[in-house]
C-alpha cells in the first residue's frame, strides 16, 4: 500500500460487519496525498481509519491521506442507482405480494437467504453473531411454524442436492432440505485449482480419518469430506467421472434393468450442457471481481 496513489475498499460479509484490513499504521505509511475509499462504510468500514461521511462533505484527512467515506455512494447519482436497484429487487417485491412471505420463501432460496428475523428468532448467523443471539436457521423456523413441505432431506451433499433438483424440477413440490455445513459460496469452491484452498479449510471439509489400517504400518489416513452445499461435490476440483458403461450393464443384468446405461443416458446428457460463450465470460468477470485481478482484452 505505500506505494499505491488510490486504495480502494470493497470487503462484504452480508449481514456482518466488515473486518478491519486496513490498520492506522498503514494508513500512515501512504504517501501524503493518497486518497483511500471505503466502499464498505455501510457495513462499518474496512480501513481503522473510516468514519461515515456525507455527499455534503463527503471527504477528510488522516495523516496527510484523504479518506472518502460516504455511506451511500450510489446516491451520487440517484435516478441511475434508483432504476438498477429497482430492476434488481422487483421480481422479488411481486413474488411477496403475489404469493405471501411464507410461501415465496419457501419456494426460492434467496428470498430465505435474506430473511433476518422471524416468529421472534434470528434467522440471519452473520447477525446473530454480532448482536450475541442464538442462531436459529430459517427452514427450523419455517417448520416449527407448520410450514407445510412434501420432502424432508437430511444432509445437503451430492445426492441430496441431486435428489431436490430432481423432487422441485416441476415446480409441484417443496423440498426442505438440512444441512450442517454452510452455503456454497466460497470462492474457491467455483474454480478447478481451489480444491488447494478446500481440501483442508475447516469450515468447508469435516476432515475425517480412517481407522489405522494396519496394511500401512497403522497410519491413518486423511478422507476429506465436503461440509456444505454440494458436500464433496464442491471441493474436488469440479471434476466428475462417470463409471464404465459395462459396469452400469452387469448391474442391469444381475440387479436392476433400469441400472443400465441405456436409462441412464436421460441422468447423464443433461450433465454434459457446456456453458455458452457469454456465460463463461460472465463467469471470468464475477471471478476477476471477486479476486481483484482484471482479465486481458482478447480483441
Amino acid at each position: 500500500m505505500t506505494g499505491a496513489d488510490l486504495v480502494v475498499g470493497g470487503v462484504l460479509i452480508p449481514g456482518a460487519s466488515a473486518p478491519k484490513l486496513v490498520s492506522a499504521a498503514m494508513i500512515r505509511k501512504m504517501q501524503p496525498g493518497s486518497v483511500v475509499v471505503d466502499v464498505a462504510i455501510d457495513q462499518g468500514g474496512c480501513f481503522e481509519t473510516s468514519r461515515a461521511t456525507t455527499h455534503a462533505d463527503p471527504t477528510y484527512v488522516v495523516d496527510g491521506v484523504t479518506h472518502y467515506c460516504v455511506a451511500n455512494m450510489p446516491g451520487g447519482v440517484p435516478r441511475t442507482s434508483t432504476f438498477a436497484l429497482n430492476n434488481a429487487t422487483l421480481p422479488f417485491t411481486l413474488a411477496l405480494a403475489d404469493k405471501g412471505w411464507k410461501r415465496a420463501l419457501t419456494e426460492d432460496a434467496h428470498l430465505r437467504n435474506g430473511l433476518n428475523v422471524a416468529s421472534g428468532q434470528v434467522t440471519c448467523r452473520p447477525v446473530a453473531e454480532a448482536l450475541h443471539y442464538k442462531y436459529v436457521p430459517p427452514e427450523a423456523v419455517m417448520l416449527g411454524d407448520g410450514w407445510a413441505f412434501d420432502y424432508v432431506i437430511v444432509g445437503g451433499g451430492t445426492a441430496g442436492c441431486v435428489l431436490a433438483n430432481r423432487l422441485t424440477a416441476d415446480g409441484r413440490a417443496r423440498v426442505l432440505m438440512l444441512e450442517a455445513g454452510p452455503r456454497d459460496n466460497y470462492p474457491w469452491i467455483h474454480i478447478p485449482i481451489g480444491y488447494g484452498k478446500t481440501m483442508f479449510h475447516p469450515v468447508y471439509n469435516w476432515g475425517f480419518y480412517t481407522e489405522p489400517e494396519p496394511g500401512m504400518n497403522g497410519r491413518k489416513i486423511y478422507w476429506p469430506r465436503g461440509r456444505g452445499l454440494g458436500g464433496s461435490s464442491s471441493i474436488n476440483g469440479l471434476i466428475y467421472i462417470r463409471g464404465q458403461p459395462d459396469d452400469y450393464d452387469a448391474w442391469a443384468r444381475s440387479r436392476q434393468p433400469r441400472l443400465g446405461l441405456a436409462r441412464r443416458a436421460a441422468v447423464f446428457h443433461p450433465q454434459r450442457r457446456q456453458p455458452a460463450r457469454g456465460e463463461c465470460d460472465a463467469r471470468r468477470r464475477r471471478t476477476a471481481r471477486v479476486f481483484g485481478h482484471r482479465r486481458r482484452s482478447t480483441s
